[in-house]
């Protein structure tokens, strides 16, 4: 088997994604998208940029010809960032229901 080496990570060309049938040839991979407004959709994918393995929390924009086009409002880290941001985003989360920002309705 042939190895992808990045800065930090050796990659098998067909490591499978836990719970899909995709495999890291089939990069980018959309995790989660929304619309934020009626206009832009945010968009949580895993991607590789130089070599890097990245999650890219970006929003997009629909161009006039009706495609998806990326926007400059975003943050790309490497994937070694994940747990960390995963952590943040659950003590947000938290947060923001015991302030009551954030309902059970929320959740849909």
């Amino acid at each position: 088997m042939t190895y992808t080496k990045t800065k930090r990570h050796r990659i098998p060309p067909a490591l499978e994604v836990a719970g899909s049938n995709q495999n890291i040839g089939d990069l980018p991979i959309v995790i989660a998208q929304w619309p934020r407004n009626a206009r832009d959709t945010v968009m949580v994918r895993i991607d590789q940029f130089n070599s890097t393995m990245v999650v890219d929390i970006r929003e997009w924009w629909m161009s006039p010809k009706g495609e998806l086009k990326p926007g400059p409002k975003g943050i790309t880290m490497s994937v070694r960032h994940l747990p960390a941001l995963a952590r943040a985003l659950a003590r947000a989360d938290a947060t923001a229901r015991q302030l009551g920002l954030l309902t059970e309705a929320d959740d849909a």
